[in-house]
């Protein structure tokens, strides 16, 4: 049966393994799909199917669910209001889904539904915790572990998530969408711009401040002289089958945003 071609997905995933019972590597992987019509509804159903299974994982309180997603709702409608103000149009708004997954914080859909899946973190792998409160012990942090978790997961990835939602159902100039490092660069320029238009100068400065020094703490992957752009799209998938690399590349994007920052109009009619 001939099926049409309908949809862009760009879809984030983070995978951290340390502490999880399932030996089987994940990776992180950043990708475009082209889907059919036909496949786009059975992945949907499929992804319906595996939420609903995952909010029944033991350890994952109602508690743990609704402040989450509450979280995760308020701010996903701040954003597409602010959006909506500097003229996109946006044809859905992506559902919130508060589960734990080997993908943390992202989005998946098409352009005709999609899902913003956020994690809790009570149910994060032990080891994940332990590197968190590391990281902020080496740093000297204002955060503890669990709230620098939150603060990366459930705030800041928020708006980044939701700008590869606008990357998925619009035109973005400038972006070639082989090239992984430009699209993550812009998935966060959008989160910076959007946290810069509500204000939040102050917290977000402080939060940059702290992966900031999570990135130095973990240093470079890439060998010495080795261009850091080339390298993150060159091994993209090696990287991603250790957190520690891939996070040294997402803070130091975070950066990179923070340092580059336009206004949101700008960003979201590029």
């Amino acid at each position: 049966m001939k099926t049409k071609l309908i949809a862009v997905s760009l879809f984030t995933v983070f995978t951290l393994t340390i502490g999880c019972k399932n030996t089987k590597k994940e990776t992180i992987k950043e990708q475009t799909e082209i889907t059919t019509e036909t496949e786009s509804e059975e992945n949907k159903e499929s992804i319906r199917v595996e939420i609903e299974a995952l909010k029944k994982q033991p350890g994952q309180t109602a508690a743990d669910i609704s402040e989450v997603e509450k979280k995760v709702s308020e701010i996903r409608d701040r954003f597409l209001k602010a959006v909506e103000a500097e003229g996109y149009v946006h044809p859905y708004k992506p559902e919130v889904a508060v589960v734990f997954t080997p993908s943390l914080m992202s989005f998946n859909g098409d352009d005709k539904e999609g899902f913003l899946i956020a994690p809790t973190w009570g149910l994060a792998p032990e080891g994940m915790k332990k590197m968190m409160d590391s990281w902020m012990e080496q740093t000297k942090s204002h955060f503890t572990g669990e709230e620098f978790f939150k603060k990366n997961f459930n705030w800041f990835l928020v708006p980044h998530e939701l700008g590869h939602f606008i990357q998925g159902t619009q035109k973005v100039k400038d972006i070639n969408y082989n090239d992984l490092w430009a699209g993550e660069l812009y998935a966060n320029k959008v989160a910076v711009a959007f946290w810069l238009q509500q204000g939040m100068e102050k917290e977000l400065k402080k939060f940059v401040t702290e992966t900031t020094k999570v990135m130095k703490l973990l240093g470079s992957p890439a060998p010495e002289g080795a261009d850091e752009k080339k390298f993150f799209n060159e091994n993209y998938q090696m990287l991603g089958q250790d957190p520690t690399k891939y996070g040294y590349y997402q803070f130091l994007l975070y950066k990179e945003a923070y340092d580059q920052r336009v206004n949101l109009k700008k960003i979201v009619q590029n």
